[in-house]
């Protein structure tokens, strides 16, 4: 971990199309400060459990990737989330927190 350390007053990251792991998803939660956080294509195919710590994350792009079933959770305790872009993943169902996430405007 530890990558992103000196990035705590970085407010938007886009990494779209870079290839990342749970490793880098660890980083990403200390960026407290983010507010737009973009990781479409990158090949996720783990949860994003991690990400509770991001209180100001308002928009979260997660699309083309390899998301499954439970792997969006945490939207629900996200409390200034607007939009969220799940599209092309592997979902069966829509996420279960998404029914607990109240600031949500756009899906």
């Amino acid at each position: 971990g530890g990558s992103f350390i000196d990035l705590a007053q970085l407010e938007e990251l886009i990494l779209s199309g870079t290839p990342l792991d749970s490793s880098s998803l660890v980083d990403i939660q200390d960026i407290l400060s983010l507010v737009t956080l973009e990781m479409s294509g990158c090949g996720l195919d783990t949860t994003l459990d991690s990400f509770t710590s991001l209180e100001n994350l308002q928009y979260l792009d997660v699309s083309h990737n390899q998301l499954t079933d439970g792997a969006l959770n945490v939207v629900e305790i996200l409390p200034n989330l607007l939009s969220l872009d799940a599209s092309y993943n592997l979902f069966e169902n829509l996420p279960n927190g998404i029914s607990g996430a109240t600031s949500l405007e756009e899906l």
